[in-house]
């Protein structure tokens, strides 16, 4: 009986190699979770709203008016 009991407890306190392996693959993969996080939030693009004044304008290249007329390019806005 008692060498059940030892034999018993030997095997519940010693981790099998699957275990061991399986252990290793999730600190691994936790690793590489916070190293590809760090290396995101440092690459990130950073978004900053426009000044209050802020117009938007567009470049309009020249063209040909209806009249014949060249009108050349300009900012419009």
């Amino acid at each position: 009986m008692r060498q059940r009991a030892r034999r018993e407890g030997v095997l519940r306190n010693k981790s099998t190699s699957r275990e061991r392996v399986m252990r290793k693959l999730m600190l691994i993969s936790l690793g590489f979770a916070v190293m590809s996080s760090a290396l995101l939030s440092l690459t990130g693009c950073v978004v900053v709203a426009p000044r209050p004044h802020y117009v938007a304008r567009v470049w309009v290249p020249g063209y040909w008016a209806p009249t014949g007329v060249w009108v050349s390019g300009h900012w419009h806005g």
